[in-house]
C-alpha cells in the first residue's frame, strides 16, 4: 500500500512553535483551526517543544507531541468523521469532543490515560492549554476509509454524538510509544523513522480498536460494525493503484453498481464523497513519486490528474498542509 509522509512541523530538538506551524501540523487531521489566548500578541510563539505528523498508511495519521504551553491557549477545530485515538504519556490534556469534555493524563486513573473517540460526523474539538502546562501525547487519526479497508467499516447514524471508549494501555505499548516520541528517532533517516513510527501506530491502533469495537463498549452497547464487500474491494483497488486513475463511472461499472448508488453508499459508509477520497489518494501517490523517485512537478501534477503544476501544488497544500516540494526534501534527506 502506498503511503506519504506529511510533516508540516518536523523538529529535531525542542524549539518555539508559532501559530503558523501549529496550524500546519494540524491541517491534515482537522479543519477550521482557530487559536485564542488572552495575553497573546499573535506574533509570539505559543508552545515550546516539538510536534511531528506522519501519514503511516492512507487514512492513518500519527502525531506525536512534547510541548509546554506559554499561554492559557484555547485551540478550536473541526474533526472529520472517523476514529481519533489519544494517549497521554506525561502531563495532562484537557479536551472536548463535541459536547464531551475529558481530562487525560498520567496522574489520572489508569483508564483516563487513553481514549478512542468514534465520530459519526464532523465534530467540534477544543483543547484548553494552561500556561506552564506540559503535554506529552500520541494521537492517531483513522479515517472511515482506512477503517473499512481494515475490516472496521461502520454505518453510524449521523445524529449519533461522539462515542468515547477509555482503556488501559499495556506496559509494552507505553514503552513502544516512549521510544518513538524522541527527537533522535524523529530526526533519523526517513525510512528508519517511518518503520519505527509505523510499528508504534499499528500497535496503538490494535489496542484501541480492540477496546472500541470488539465486544461490549464502555457504555454497554455493541459497537456498530458492518461491511460491504464491493466497497472494500473498491478501497483495495484504489489504494493498490490499479484503479487510481479511473473515473467514478468506470469504478461503478467495475463493481457492477450504478454511479449514484456507489456515490451514495461510499459517503454513507466512509463519511466522505468518493471524489474527495480519489483526489486525496491521487495527490498522495504523486507526493510519494516525488519523494521516492524525484519526479518533477509537471509529471507529478499529471499523475494526480492536474493539467497545471500550480493547481496541483495548491490542491496538495490544501489537502496535506504543506507544498509538494517538501516531499523532494524528504528524498534528499534520505
Amino acid at each position: 500500500m502506498l503511503s506519504v509522509q506529511t510533516s508540516p512541523v518536523t523538529t529535531d530538538k525542542p524549539l518555539a512553535i508559532d501559530a503558523g506551524q501549529l496550524r500546519d501540523v494540524s491541517a491534515p487531521v482537522a479543519h477550521r483551526h482557530r487559536l485564542q489566548a488572552p495575553s497573546w500578541n499573535h506574533r509570539a510563539p505559543l508552545l515550546d517543544g516539538f510536534m511531528h505528523l506522519t501519514e503511516i498508511q492512507p487514512g492513518m495519521l500519527l502525531r506525536v507531541a512534547d510541548v509546554h504551553d506559554r499561554y492559557d491557549l484555547t485551540s478550536r477545530a473541526e474533526l472529520p468523521a472517523g476514529v481519533k485515538i489519544a494517549l497521554v504519556l506525561d502531563g495532562n490534556a484537557h479536551v472536548r469532543f463535541g459536547g464531551r469534555a475529558i481530562t487525560l493524563g498520567r496522574d489520572e486513573p489508569a483508564t483516563d490515560r487513553a481514549v478512542a473517540v468514534t465520530l459519526a460526523r464532523p465534530e467540534r474539538f477544543v483543547r484548553n492549554g494552561r500556561a506552564g502546562g506540559h503535554e506529552r501525547t500520541v494521537t492517531l487519526t483513522l479515517t472511515p476509509a482506512w477503517l473499512a479497508a481494515n475490516g472496521y467499516a461502520w454505518q453510524p447514524d449521523p445524529r449519533t454524538p461522539p462515542h468515547l471508549t477509555r482503556w488501559t494501555p499495556s506496559p509494552g505499548l507505553l514503552g513502544l510509544l516512549e521510544g518513538v516520541i524522541d527527537p533522535g528517532v524523529l530526526s533519523a533517516p526517513p525510512r528508519t523513522r517511518q518503520l519505527r513510527l509505523t510499528g508504534a501506530a499499528l500497535s496503538l491502533a490494535g489496542e484501541a480498536l480492540a477496546a472500541a469495537f470488539d465486544g461490549v463498549t464502555a457504555t454497554g452497547t455493541e459497537a456498530p460494525v458492518t461491511s460491504d464487500r464491493r466497497l472494500r474491494r473498491l478501497i483495495r483497488l484504489i489504494d493498490g493503484g490499479a484503479e487510481l486513475p479511473s473515473t467514478q463511472a468506470r469504478l461503478a461499472a467495475r463493481l457492477g453498481m450504478s454511479l449514484s448508488s456507489l456515490q451514495r453508499q461510499f459517503r454513507s459508509h466512509y463519511g466522505m464523497p468518493l471524489g474527495r477520497y480519489l483526489r486525496r489518494r491521487r495527490l498522495a501517490a504523486a507526493g510519494e513519486a516525488i519523494r521516492q523517485r524525484g519526479m518533477n512537478m509537471e509529471t507529478a501534477a499529471n499523475l494526480a490528474g492536474y493539467t497545471s503544476a500550480a493547481n496541483f501544488a495548491t490542491a496538495f497544500r490544501r489537502e496535506f498542509g504543506m507544498p509538494p516540494s517538501r516531499c523532494r526534501g524528504a528524498l534528499q534527506a534520505d
